[in-house]
């Protein structure tokens, strides 16, 4: 296997938290659960795992988040209240696309994810930075 180019543009340095891309710390990724997960999926469904699936997203995971959302919410998700999303950066694009018009001002912690700044401005959006702590937001930095 050529090793001459890489899988991942993070590379793990012990004793360095690299905060440039938000990669996770590769020691909290459940590698080993994701492994069991991915078997009981070929187990259970063999090739239509990787196949196209519904436009929506797969039903057995659709069906589980209705589930999981009643049980910590108190409330039931029905499936056409569930959105899959690719990722962070895919939800962002689509919520922006749904919920925004060029133009519009949306508030942003500052610092921010670097790929959030550039989706809003792909639509375009007005950036209004919003100074943030520990706790998020700073409601006390926002004036009229």
């Amino acid at each position: 296997m050529d090793q001459s180019v890489p899988l991942v543009q993070f590379v793990n340095r012990p004793g360095v938290i690299d905060l440039a891309w938000g990669h996770p710390d590769p020691d909290l990724l459940p590698v080993e659960g994701l492994r069991n997960a991915s078997a009981r999926v070929f187990e259970r469904y063999g090739a239509d795992a990787l196949n196209y699936g519904y436009a929506a997203g797969p039903g057995p995971l659709i069906d589980w988040l209705c589930g999981r959302l009643s049980d910590v919410d108190g409330r039931a998700a029905t499936p056409d209240q569930v959105v899959i999303s690719a990722g962070t950066s895919q939800a962002l694009d689509q919520v922006t696309t749904l919920f925004t018009k060029p133009g519009d001002v949306v508030l942003v912690e500052s610092p921010t994810y670097h790929l959030a700044v550039r989706i809003l401005r792909d639509h375009p959006l007005e950036l209004v930075p919003i100074a943030a702590d520990e706790d998020g937001v700073r409601v006390d930095a926002l004036h009229g």
